[in-house]
């Protein structure tokens, strides 16, 4: 199953319920505003246009949008994908739940919270960490510290076996504990900022 959604996203009240199964639903629309709270397992929404995708504030909805298994938020170099709240100041509710893997690159972040997931990375996008007034929360921009799980296989390159559902990138720090459940096999040579080992 696959569902493209062109316009926007409500998520009826007590009315309906979307249940998400194995799915991915793409929102492939211009200026596309999400509603409600909604669980997703694999949410896309990629632009080569710079455009804005809106999701509905934490005062209006609470529980805000979950993903599950896989989050693609993707702009291009010179054309963002500005990721905003409806309502300025108040943030949204964005979270990919642990175990989860995600793709977010070239996006402009402003007034999101995504706490109570994984921490979600932004690369080759604005940093906005250091200015307050973006309210974001739980984001990294750029480069971050990313831990080995090895919960899927030993294959450094698959995503599911770190633990923000990222493989790392030069810059990142990568900390690979003493007993994880499979230890880490690199196929080609790999770039990263450090590495710890517990």
């Amino acid at each position: 199953f696959f569902a493209r959604v062109n316009h926007l996203w409500l998520h009826w009240n007590n009315t309906a319920t979307f249940t998400p199964g194995t799915n991915t639903v793409t929102f492939d629309g211009t200026n596309q505003t999400i509603y409600g709270a909604t669980t997703f397992y694999n949410f896309t929404k990629q632009v080569s246009a710079a455009d804005t995708i809106t999701f509905e504030d934490a005062t209006a909805s609470p529980l805000g949008q979950t993903t599950t298994h896989f989050l693609t938020m993707k702009g291009a170099a010179s054309n963002l994908l500005s990721i905003r709240s409806t309502t300025n100041a108040l943030a949204a509710k964005l979270q990919l739940q642990a175990g989860g893997s995600q793709s977010i690159q070239y996006v402009d972040v402003r007034d999101s919270d995504a706490s109570g997931g994984s921490q979600l990375v932004a690369r080759d996008s604005p940093d906005h960490s250091v200015f307050a007034t973006y309210n974001n929360t739980n984001w990294a921009f750029g480069a971050t510290t990313i831990t080995w799980q090895g919960t899927v296989s030993t294959d450094w390159d698959n995503a599911f076996n770190w633990d923000l559902g990222l493989v790392p990138a030069p810059g990142d720090i990568v900390v690979i504990p003493s007993a994880p459940a499979n230890q880490p096999t690199l196929a080609t040579n790999v770039i990263i900022g450090k590495l710890t080992t517990n």
